[in-house]
């Protein structure tokens, strides 16, 4: 709501006045008789209001505030007194208030924007379009106005209307704030260059309009342009202290534009903010600069109060960046079972020790996080690999069905049931699985390859063979294993040449798959390419497992 102004101001600077006057009339010897001119009276009833104001007596000042509107009625005062109402939750009062405002004082916009702003806060959109038109239809021309109608179509994302309405402004009335509505619109509808120019303008008419370089340096950044988003953000790093979230995203796109160097540098402007070296270390392992991560964690591994996600980052360290299991057990240790990283602590503990062989060690603490926690599918998933390992496939089969009962659409447990079928030989029955998990979610790219690949093989409903492998490698364009698929589907269909093309990409893509190989080898020899046949069964050859003695 709208504070006191400067009617008001000299509301009271008229008292003043009238006081002095009436005082060098006044003999020390006759009664005080007061005659004051409306203005002074609504300046002395304005007083007492805000007296009463700040000793917390709503009423009173209430009361107050109507004899000054009595008296010397004006548009600032209804303001004043909604904003009054509304902080007394009296929400129905103030908007009332406005409107006894808007009724006396048709041309004052601020009343209109009050009372619109009241619609806003209960989402009464309607009712806060109206009022604002209220105002238009008087004053066609006020384009103050209608940047307030164009901000509310954004609340309400409607944002192509906005943009239309924000554009019947003219260029020599558009403000900063204007420009960066523009900017908020055309962003939303994909209209990135638009939005781009929109930002630049509104920096241009306000250089320190933090909220339009905040956009445009993410529309930079969602558009690849790291280095343009990097001046942005560095930008914004000037105008105040030091900030984590800023620093964070700036020390991603150095990370991107591989410069760790400059990265790193970053991490040392907040040294005494632990969660955030925490969170910049896992920036810096989810790119593999094991080293750099390394450089922010380990001097913390000594500090008591390093917090658990802390000591879940040197473990991921040490277990992706280190290849020491051991380590990482040990970071996982000082994680305390009453803490919400336990939960994760323990299964990472338990796939270590599977990684490590020690399979019924790993099986004691999936069983644990069983119990400590029953809505966790991953604990299930961990034991049904862990029976796999034992050869107890039934057992592993039973829990995933258990599980199902308990999350019948997750898609891991649907796809785990698949592959434990599939490598027991019954192929319809691991297909049965993959066709549930598109059921759920039709771009999951496993299933799509395994049908489309299954298909081919089995040369079964090959048009529906080729468009499951091209959209699972839309979700996945440089999976190696995808290509092949789609490769064997082309062969399938008799697609020779379009097959060699996607089997040649596929051996790039994976370069030590026996079976890819061997698909190579025989596109190869339908195409009569006799050496490149001998290439792809001796390199199927070279990366054959050899067979077990069991």
């Amino acid at each position: 709501m709208t504070t006191i102004r400067l009617h008001t101001l000299l509301a009271v600077a008229l008292l003043a006045c009238a006081l002095a006057g009436c005082a060098s009339h006044i003999s020390s010897k006759d009664p005080v008789n007061w005659n004051l001119s409306p203005s002074a009276q609504a300046s002395f009833a304005y007083l007492k209001f805000q007296e009463l104001k700040q000793q917390g007596k709503t009423q009173e000042a209430i009361q107050a505030l109507d004899e000054a509107l009595d008296t010397l009625p004006s548009p600032y005062l209804y303001l004043e007194k909604a904003e009054i109402l509304w902080q007394a939750k009296e929400f129905g009062d103030a908007r009332e208030a406005l409107k006894d405002g808007i009724e006396h004082f048709p041309d004052t916009p601020d009343l209109y924007i009050s009372l619109s702003k009241t619609y806003e806060a209960v989402r009464r959109w309607d009712d806060a379009s109206i009022t604002l038109q209220d105002y238009l239809r008087l004053h066609p021309d006020n384009w103050t106005m209608v940047q307030e109608v164009g901000a509310l179509l954004i609340k309400q994302q409607q944002y192509a209307r906005a943009l239309d309405t924000l554009q019947t402004i003219p260029e020599t009335a558009r403000t900063a704030q204007t420009w960066y509505l523009m900017g908020k619109s055309a962003s939303s509808i994909g209209m990135q260059d638009r939005a781009i120019e929109a930002f630049t303008t509104a920096l241009a008419k306000d250089p320190g309009f933090f909220r339009a370089k905040a956009e445009l340096g993410y529309l930079y950044e969602r558009d690849k342009q790291y280095v343009e988003a990097l001046r942005i953000y560095e930008d914004l790093a000037t105008q105040g202290e030091p900030d984590s979230p800023l620093l964070l995203t700036m020390i991603r796109l150095h990370l991107k534009l591989n410069a760790p160097d400059k990265a790193f540098n970053l991490t040392r402007q907040l040294p005494g903010d632990m969660e955030f070296q925490v969170d910049a270390a896992n920036l810096f392992l989810n790119q593999r600069f094991y080293s750099y991560a390394a450089g922010i964690l380990e001097p913390l591994a000594d500090e008591k109060e390093l917090p658990s996600k802390g000591w879940f980052t040197l473990a991921l360290l040490a277990y992706e960046g280190q290849d020491s299991l051991q380590k990482a057990q040990a970071y996982l240790a000082h994680i305390p079972e009453n803490d919400p990283y336990f939960e994760r602590a323990l299964l990472f503990r338990s796939e270590l020790l599977y990684g490590l062989g020690k399979i019924d060690k790993a099986m004691e603490l999936a069983n644990q996080g069983m119990q400590m926690f029953p809505q966790q599918p991953r604990f299930f998933l961990l034991k049904a690999s862990l029976l796999k390992a034992k050869d107890q496939w039934q057992e592993a089969a039973a829990l995933l069905e258990k599980g199902r009962t308990t999350w019948p659409e997750n898609i891991d447990i649907l796809f785990s049931l698949g592959v434990l079928w599939d490598d027991q030989g019954d192929k319809n029955k691991a297909m049965e699985y993959m066709e549930q998990i598109i059921a759920i979610d039709p771009d999951y790219p496993e299933a799509l390859n395994y049908l489309g690949y299954s298909l081919a093989e089995l040369g079964q409903h090959l048009d529906r063979a080729l468009v499951l492998v091209n959209n699972a490698l839309k979700a996945d364009p440089d999976n190696g294993y995808y290509m092949d698929s789609l490769a064997w589907v082309l062969f399938k269909q008799n697609k020779l040449h379009k097959a060699w093309e996607a089997i040649g990409q596929a051996v790039k893509l994976v370069a030590e798959d026996p079976t890819i190989w061997g698909h190579y080898a025989d596109i190869a020899e339908a195409l009569g390419k006799q050496d490149q046949a001998r290439k792809g069964r001796a390199q199927a050859t070279k990366f054959q497992k050899p067979q077990s003695d069991d």
